[in-house]
Parts: structure tokens; C-alpha cells; sequence
């Protein structure tokens, strides 16, 4: 049985929602019949992204129910970046297992009366992290459905910009934001991360061996010659 919870838990991090929507179906099941379920704690986490910003585990809405579920949160949230994408995945999931679920929102504004002060994003002064929380049902108007195109499509034209900077810097360890960034999303909302991500295994790429990546790291970061840089490996 051991073996086939591991299968299934790996579907729920599968891109394809039918696929995450089946394994966590089996995997209830599977949770029911033997008893799999701890009694709920008092103990909660309601600031869990998801891959629809990003997961440093990949986690999918359904895999992040699962887990909280498994380990006995009395409640678990989620919070993405400018996206509700996850949310009625993670609604229904968290309805199917019997757990209590909040979901949230979380983006960047600028505020012009603190434009010389640092708020709560380190380096970034008069930019400060927002957010909404408590949504349980898509876009019911023009207005709110336009608004949050506009967040996303924001986002992502930050990104492209971005990318434009770093790959002059980074060259010859080049993105395409199309082909590089995106396919490492399931629904095209990349972030930062993503992009750190992909330059890391462009630079596997380009330079294959470990101690020419390291340096070539290492002169792009500022790093000292007595310093080395950390390579990451990927699966």
C-alpha cells in the first residue's frame, strides 16, 4: 500500500487536473479504509503557495490539501501570487477530505508616501506585500474578472522585463521567456522564482561541467576567487 500512496501523492503534483483530481479520489479511499486520517490539531498553516506561483516541491493545491489532511491541521490556506487559479481545486479538495481551507491572494503595490522606505519586501523601497483573504468563488463581474487579467498580465510583463536586464548580464546563459519559463508552470504564472530556476538549468546547459558552472557563477555573482559556488543538482 506504502508504494501506491507514493504513486498517487506524485500524481497530485502532475500539471493535468483530471490526473490530481483522480489520485487524491484513490488516495481518500485508501484514507478511509485504513484508517489513514490523525484527528485534527490545533494547529493550522494558511500561507502555503502552491505551483500556481510557486512551490519549492511542486506542490499542487490537491497535494497541499492531502498533506494537511495527513498530518492533522485543524485548518490550511493557500496564497498565491496575482492568480486564484488553485482555488477551486483547493476548495473541492479540502471538502473531499474533511478539512477546514481558506484561500488568499497575495501581490506587490507601491505606496509614493514611502517611496524611501523599506515596508516588508527587504531592498525594495515603497513596495510592500498585499493581501486578500477568504475567496471561495471566481469572478462574478466585468470588473473583478478584468482586474485580475490585469494583475496577472502585470506580472508577467514585469517578468519578461526583467529577464530582457538579467540576460544582457547573464550572456551567454540566455532565456527565452516563452520557451525557458513557462513550460515550468502549469497555467503560465511565472514568477521570479521560476526564472531563477530556469537560468540555473540553462547554465547546465551551457556549461555542463560543475567546476566551469561554479565559476562561471561565481565571476556573474561578485563572489570572491577563494569562494565557490553552490551547484544545485536537478532530477
Amino acid at each position: 500500500m506504502e508504494e501506491q500512496i507514493n504513486e498517487l501523492e506524485s500524481a497530485l503534483d502532475s500539471f493535468q487536473e483530471t490526473t490530481r483530481r483522480d489520485a487524491l479520489q484513490r488516495l481518500h479511499e485508501l484514507a478511509i479504509k485504513h484508517g489513514l486520517y490523525p484527528e485534527p490539531r490545533p494547529y493550522v498553516n494558511l500561507h502555503c503557495h502552491t505551483f500556481y506561483s510557486y512551490n519549492a516541491y511542486g506542490y499542487s493545491p490537491s497535494k497541499f490539501a492531502w498533506l494537511a489532511r495527513r498530518r492533522g491541521l485543524m485548518v490550511a490556506g493557500i496564497v498565491d501570487f496575482d492568480v486564484l487559479d488553485g482555488m477551486e481545486e483547493f476548495l473541492w479538495a479540502g471538502e473531499l477530505l474533511g478539512l477546514r481551507t481558506v484561500v488568499s491572494l497575495e501581490s506587490r503595490v507601491f505606496v509614493p508616501e514611502f517611496e524611501t522606505r523599506v515596508i516588508n519586501s527587504p531592498g525594495e523601497p515603497g513596495v510592500a506585500y498585499h493581501m486578500g483573504v477568504g475567496f471561495t468563488t471566481p469572478p462574478r463581474t466585468e470588473f473583478s474578472t478584468r482586474f485580475l487579467e490585469l494583475m496577472r498580465y502585470t506580472a508577467q510583463q514585469r517578468n519578461r522585463e526583467l529577464l530582457e536586464r538579467v540576460n544582457a548580464y547573464l550572456d551567454p546563459v540566455v532565456l527565452d521567456y516563452d520557451k525557458d519559463v513557462l513550460p515550468l508552470t502549469p497555467r503560465g504564472n511565472a514568477t521570479e522564482r521560476h526564472i531563477c530556476a530556469a537560468y540555473e538549468r540553462k547554465a547546465m546547459e551551457i556549461f555542463p561541467d560543475p567546476a566551469s558552472r561554479s565559476e562561471f557563477w561565481r565571476r556573474k555573482l561578485g563572489q570572491s576567487p577563494t569562494r565557490q559556488c553552490y551547484i544545485a543538482k536537478f532530477d
